[in-house]
């Protein structure tokens, strides 16, 4: 996971199946630890592919190792469905969830 290029803040970190990687320390050569991955099945999608305690127990080794996470949630692309750019209703609600301590 991420090279660590000297220009970069932190590394690009993008993951499919997340659970399996987790950082060793804050640092890949200088860089910030970062992994993106998506929240639903696939990237952009609106759906939720993995219970919260699940999420929240990989969040939590990610920090306590200095690691930093970001999330792809599937935006409306549907105006018949909702507002453009608005979240899924599933996916809103876990994340909401994960931001509970």
């Amino acid at each position: 996971m991420g090279r660590g290029y000297p220009r970069e803040d932190y590394t690009a970190g993008e993951l499919n199946d997340p659970f399996g990687i987790v950082p060793t320390s804050r640092w890949v050569n200088g860089s910030q630890w970062h992994a993106l991955t998506f929240l639903g099945s696939n990237w952009g999608q609106r759906d939720v592919r993995h219970p919260t305690e699940r999420w929240r127990s990989w969040f939590k080794t990610v920090v306590a190792h200095g690691g930093a996470v970001t999330l792809d949630m599937g935006p409306n692309m549907d105006p018949k469905i909702g507002p453009i750019g608005a979240i899924g209703k599933e996916q809103a609600e876990q994340f909401r969830a994960l931001a509970q301590p």
